[in-house]
């Protein structure tokens, strides 16, 4: 095996050596060597494992709780305020049409169209004021149950801190929506 070095680092693994730029070098190697490997001394050793500091591993996870908090608050909701259980968009689009549509209703108690899902399709359906109210109270819910959930989950990230940041990283990187 070959071992294809640049700036004292491997960069290429080939069964056979082929012509190169001159500031690349062909060296032999065994199967041990992995790219991202360094060469030194006629000596390959692997590369040092950086381990995230508890502050960093804690951002992180924070930053992807956060997404993932987000990504199931503007999935879908359930509300049974047509009288049987109907699911609802809540993409930030939808929550603003939904309460538009609720606060124009109070004005005139006409019927607003909206989009549910009665479990084969999603159609237009009128909803009254009554309606419109207890789909924007299982909405709210919703929102709130997840964000509770963020909560919850994030006072984790920040009770971890054992002072040992490889463990600490795993122990945070366990820690998922």
């Amino acid at each position: 095996m070959k071992a294809l070095i640049q700036n004292s680092k491997v960069i290429q693994i080939e069964t056979e050596a082929f012509p190169v730029h001159p500031s690349l070098e062909w060296v032999e190697c065994d199967g041990s060597v992995a790219v991202g490997y360094l060469y030194s001394d006629g000596t390959f050793s692997p590369p040092a494992v950086i381990v995230p500091t508890l502050a960093a591993s804690q951002d992180a996870r924070r930053d992807q709780l956060r997404v993932d908090c987000t990504a199931a608050i503007v999935g879908l909701f359930s509300s049974s305020a047509l009288g049987s259980p109907h699911t609802y968009d809540c993409r930030i689009e939808d929550q603003a049409n939904i309460r538009m549509r609720q606060a124009a209703a109070t004005i005139d108690a006409l019927p607003r169209n909206i989009w549910a899902h009665d479990g084969v399709e999603f159609t237009r359906e009128p909803h009254t004021t009554a309606q419109l109210d207890q789909v924007v109270i299982d909405m709210e819910a919703h929102i709130e149950a997840d964000q509770a959930k963020l909560a919850g989950l994030i006072a984790t990230v920040n009770a971890v801190g054992t002072g040992d940041d490889a463990a600490d990283a795993a122990t945070i990187a366990a820690i998922v929506w």
